[in-house]
């Protein structure tokens, strides 16, 4: 109610007409945006409780129905969403075409990354909790109720038996996935040693065609990123747009809290030139509003 009440109340008799009110100003807007975000700083505990539940359901089962990992899998973010929606195109559309693009996507993310550190963090956590899962497993064979019975922390070893597995399979198949393309890369660069300049240039072929494709299922090709895919650039800014599902979770959290914080500082600050752009874009048709 406060969110859309204020678009009601912006256009001239309610919703009938559709015409922007005169008098409509950035002050009424930095109210409600203030009330909105005091009303979610309120509901943050509760909101972050749903939020985590619906992950557990969703993800987990998706996980339980797929053999490879959650970390390893690819998903837009909501910026890239945002900037690959058409105009009235409907959620089902939308959702089928940039789903086609996410395989042939993480397919350029992977051969075009410009910084492997996401990827050797989680080869650290993979061989640490493996390690770790097989003392474990040891201590078991000697005596089994050394699990139950033995604490550290405040808890016992079943308890981190049960973490340490969980950290393991996040991040056992995307990590051989990435090892094996890294000896993969690392053939082809020993092969293409010889080729010299012609080896770079069937790369950056390669990864146009796969640019190429992206554009055709999202529709969002940018004039700067035409005949560049293989710059750098490119590459930092494609990577903000398609992250590993385990980063787009955390974003979703973070924006629980960021989120109100936006609605009562900056929104505020901003809230003419909101009004403004809203009067510019809009059009008033005679009889039709």
């Amino acid at each position: 109610e406060v969110a859309f009440g204020g678009l009601r109340d912006a256009c001239e008799a309610g919703w009938e007409e559709f015409r922007i009110r005169r008098d409509w100003n950035g002050n009424e807007v930095a109210t409600r945006s203030r009330i909105l975000g005091l009303v979610m700083l309120v509901l943050l505990p509760f909101h972050l409780y749903a939020l985590v539940t619906l992950y557990m359901f969703t993800r987990t089962e998706a996980f339980r129905r797929r053999s490879e990992s959650v970390s390893g899998r690819m998903e837009w973010t909501g910026r890239a969403r945002w900037k690959m929606r058409g105009y009235h195109e409907t959620e089902e559309i939308f959702e089928r075409r940039i789903r086609r693009a996410v395989k042939v996507g993480g397919e350029y993310r992977d051969s075009t990354s410009s910084s492997s550190l996401f990827w050797c963090l989680k080869s650290i956590v993979r061989f640490t909790s493996s390690t770790l899962l097989a003392v474990l497993v040891l201590f078991t064979l000697i005596n089994e109720s050394i699990l139950l019975h033995v604490q550290a922390g405040g808890q016992n070893l079943l308890w981190y038996f049960g973490i340490l597995g969980i950290c393991y399979a996040a991040s056992k198949d995307s990590s051989r996935e990435r090892e094996i393309g890294t000896l993969e890369s690392k053939g082809s660069r020993d092969s293409g040693d010889e080729l010299g300049p012609f080896q770079e240039v069937a790369e950056e072929r390669v990864a146009e065609e796969r640019m190429r494709e992206i554009a055709r299922h999202t529709g969002y090709w940018p004039e700067h990123w035409r005949g560049r895919a293989a710059a750098d650039e490119v590459r930092r800014e494609f990577e903000v747009m398609l992250v590993p599902q385990l980063q787009k979770i955390a974003y979703d959290l973070l924006a629980v809290f960021v989120a109100p914080l936006v609605l009562i500082f900056i929104i505020p600050e901003i809230s003419d030139n909101l009004v403004e752009y809203v009067r510019e874009i809009c059009v008033d048709i005679d009889g039709v509003g």
